[in-house]
C-alpha cells in the first residue's frame, strides 16, 4: 500500500475517534457536592445575610451574630470585643467586599 493511501485510510479513523472522544467528555455530567452548613456546624447565625468567597478559597458569611469564615472545614467567628479595639466594629454584618490588595 502506498504512503498516500494509508494516510487516507487512517485519517478518518483517527478524526473518529477525537470525534468520540470529544462526545464523550461533553456528555458527562459533573459532580457537584452541597452541604448544608447551619449553627450545629459552627456557624453563628441560620440567616445568612451575605456571601463572599476571597481570592484564597475562603468563604465568608456574614450574619446578625458576627463574620463567620468557612475553610471548607470548619468556621471561625469573629465577633465585636468592646475591650479589643482591633476586633470587628459591630455583629451585625449585611454587606462585605475585598478589596485590591486582598483586605
Amino acid at each position: 500500500m502506498t504512503k498516500i493511501k494509508r494516510t487516507a485510510t487512517i485519517f478518518p479513523s483517527i478524526l473518529l475517534f477525537l470525534l468520540a472522544l470529544a462526545f464523550s467528555a461533553l456528555s458527562q455530567k459533573p459532580t457537584l457536592k452541597f452541604e448544608h452548613l447551619n449553627t450545629n456546624a459552627g456557624l453563628s447565625q441560620n440567616n445568612v445575610l451575605c456571601v463572599l468567597q476571597d481570592r484564597k478559597g475562603f468563604m465568608w458569611l456574614g450574619t446578625r451574630e458576627g463574620l463567620n469564615k468557612y475553610d471548607g472545614y470548619s468556621f471561625t467567628l469573629f465577633k465585636n470585643d468592646p475591650k479589643d479595639k482591633n476586633s470587628i466594629s459591630n455583629n451585625y454584618i449585611a454587606d462585605m467586599l475585598e478589596d485590591s490588595s486582598g483586605n
